[in-house]
């Protein structure tokens, strides 16, 4: 499962998809494990409301989101979870005997 394809598919925006590389997320599975839950989102989007300073690749940035943008980041997060859920499950069935 490829990480951009599944950001780019939900709505997952470039402030957010630079938060999952600070964190060291870095394909779908990491995420999904780290958002299963609607609170994880939660908790992991929240952060962005105050700035959250980041270095990624060389460059330091303050990553930050307003309250309406972040709560259509948590749909899109939640879109992300669910894509990635179904995902699995289509696999887990073809692999089945």
């Amino acid at each position: 499962m490829d990480l951009d394809q599944i950001c780019t598919e939900s709505g997952i925006n470039a402030t957010v998809k630079k938060l999952f590389l600070h964190l060291g997320v870095n394909n779908a599975t990491q995420l999904f494990h780290l958002l299963d839950q609607s609170t994880s989102i939660d908790t992991f989007l929240d952060p962005l409301t105050t700035g959250v300073k980041t270095n990624v690749s060389g460059a330091e940035e303050i990553l930050k989101l307003e309250a309406t943008p972040l709560l259509v980041q948590k749909a899109a997060a939640r879109a992300a979870v669910d894509a990635i859920r179904q995902l699995r499950a289509a696999a887990a069935l073809s692999a089945a005997p």
